[in-house]
C-alpha cells in the first residue's frame, strides 16, 4: 500500500514536470512556424507564473538559486513594452510585431556577451528562450504554444533580452610559456645534434 501510494506520488511529479515543459517550445527556423515560440533557441523554461514578472532577480534566483539555464548572472539588457512600442533600455534588442501574437527579433551584435536570453511576458507568466548566439543575429518569436491558467494564449505584455558578459581568456601563466620554450629548445638541440 504505502509503495503503491510512493509510485502515485512519483507519476504525479513526473506528470507536473512533463506539463510545464510543454509549455514553451524551442527550435530553428525551420520548425518555427510549426512548434517554435523563439527561433533560433536551444532551450527554453516556462510558462514562469511566479513571480509574474520577469526581472535579472527572478532570472538569477530561478530553480533555488541555479538561475535560469543554470546561469545565475542575468542581467537585462533589453525591454521592449508591446503596448508602446517604446524600449527601456534600450540595449541590443530590436523587435517586429506582426500584431497577430508573432514577430521577429534582431540585435547588433553578440559583441562582449557570453550568453542571452530572450523572454517573452505574456498573461499570468513568462518564458525564457536561451538563444543560438551561433545561428546569426535574428529570429522569430510566437505566443500560440504558450497559454495561461484559463487555457488561453496569452497577448504580449513585453520581450525582454537578458545577458552575461563574455568570459576573458585565461592567461597562459608564465611558467607554461616557460615549459613551452623549454621544449622548442630541447627539439631545437636534438635537431642540432643529428645534423
Amino acid at each position: 500500500m504505502m509503495l503503491r501510494k510512493l509510485l502515485a506520488s512519483a507519476a504525479l511529479v513526473i506528470a507536473a514536470n512533463a506539463a510545464s515543459a510543454a509549455t514553451c517550445q524551442y527550435g530553428t527556423e525551420a520548425d518555427f512556424t510549426e512548434n517554435a515560440d523563439v527561433w533560433t533557441s536551444t532551450n527554453c523554461v516556462g510558462q514562469i507564473s511566479d513571480p509574474v514578472n520577469d526581472s535579472a532577480s527572478a532570472m538569477n534566483s530561478y530553480a533555488g538559486g541555479n538561475g535560469v539555464f543554470d546561469i545565475n548572472n542575468w542581467s537585462l539588457n533589453s525591454r521592449w513594452e508591446e503596448d508602446d512600442g517604446s524600449y527601456s533600455p534600450a540595449g541590443i534588442l530590436s523587435i517586429v510585431d506582426n500584431g497577430d501574437k508573432t514577430g521577429s527579433w534582431m540585435v547588433d551584435s553578440w559583441a562582449g556577451i557570453g550568453s542571452a536570453a530572450l523572454v517573452v511576458k505574456g498573461g499570468t507568466g513568462w518564458a525564457a528562450y536561451l538563444l543560438d548566439m551561433t545561428a546569426g543575429l535574428s529570429g522569430g518569436w510566437s505566443v500560440f504554444a504558450l497559454t495561461n491558467k484559463g487555457g488561453q494564449t496569452p497577448d504580449i505584455s513585453h520581450i525582454s533580452l537578458y545577458t552575461t558578459p563574455e568570459m576573458a581568456p585565461i592567461p597562459l601563466p608564465a611558467s607554461g610559456l616557460l615549459l613551452v620554450a623549454g621544449l622548442g629548445g630541447f627539439a631545437a638541440m636534438r635537431r642540432r645534434k643529428k645534423s
